[in-house]
């Protein structure tokens, strides 16, 4: 499995070995970001990828006979090689993530291309999110 995260989406491709010993594609995940998902942290955005990938194609993946690898471009990850407290939405990913028999492999971003591509969506429609909002407006004021 691959998966990308962008700053306003999330890619992902599922891979199969085939007969023949070569691996193909068998389903894709593209999404647009929540507008609150987009105010994540880089290493938020990538873990987000990799559970709504897991979430998408867990019939194939949840009891799977030998763990599988899970491909990402982002060494962010890092950041959770570390103890943290985790906030409420890592605590679930956390949960989510108990499930699953994978390692974590590294791809570089320049040959990650089939779930980066599928990150970029919709890229020049997304407005910038947080900028210049007035959180109590005026009629609010007595």
């Amino acid at each position: 499995m691959e998966t990308d995260a962008s700053g306003h989406a999330i890619g992902g491709v599922l891979f199969q070995k085939q007969d023949d010993g070569k691996w193909k594609p068998i389903a894709f995940l593209s999404r647009t970001m929540q507008p609150v998902e987009r105010n994540y942290e880089i290493y938020n955005k990538e873990l987000l990828a990799i559970v709504e990938a897991l979430a998408k194609w867990r019939q194939y993946l949840l009891d799977a006979k030998e763990p599988f690898e899970v491909w990402t471009d982002h060494e962010n990850l890092k950041y959770f090689r570390e103890p943290h407290k985790l906030n409420r939405q890592q605590a679930r990913w956390y949960l989510k993530l108990q499930d699953y028999d994978f390692t974590l492999k590294h791809i570089p971003g320049k040959t990650n291309t089939k779930a980066d591509i599928l990150s970029r969506k919709d890229q020049v429609n997304i407005k910038k999110d947080n900028k210049d909002v007035q959180l109590l407006k005026d009629k609010l004021w007595q």
